[in-house]
């Protein structure tokens, strides 16, 4: 039985976030500046520079039917709001699974008198030091 079948698709707004910006989505007459995205999102804030790349992506036959997308530069966060069949066309066109992978690392060393007791911490147990 097919009951989901006269539903819409389910809309979903993810943020990915780059190193840099997006191949193919610099800034043009197709992708103004604007001051808040078109709804409000957890990706963008006050204070952010963000683009409006809906009519860019939809020129690229991306349809983002009742959805949007903007680039919010302060963030480097592609942020899109679609289906999934939409996010997923959006991510390939945007080449986010084929940026170079950047991690970073902080470590700390700490030295301590061996006989004082361990300090209380609130740290999760997988945290705690070997």
């Amino acid at each position: 039985m097919l009951v989901a079948a006269g539903f819409g698709q389910a809309m979903e707004t993810m943020a990915y976030r780059f190193a840099e910006q997006p191949q193919g989505l610099f800034p043009g007459p197709d992708s103004p500046v604007v001051a808040n995205a078109p709804e409000p999102s957890p990706f963008c804030g006050p204070g952010d520079e963000i683009q409006d790349l809906t009519k860019l992506l939809r020129d690229r036959k991306i349809p983002l039917a009742d959805g949007w997308a903007v680039w919010n530069k302060t963030r480097r966060l592609l942020v899109i709001r679609g289906s999934m069949a939409d996010q997923w066309q959006v991510e390939e066109f945007s080449d986010f699974r084929k940026q170079t992978r950047l991690a970073k690392l902080t470590v700390e060393w700490l030295r301590g008198d061996d006989n004082a007791p361990p300090p209380a911490t609130s740290a999760p147990a997988w945290a705690a030091p070997f």
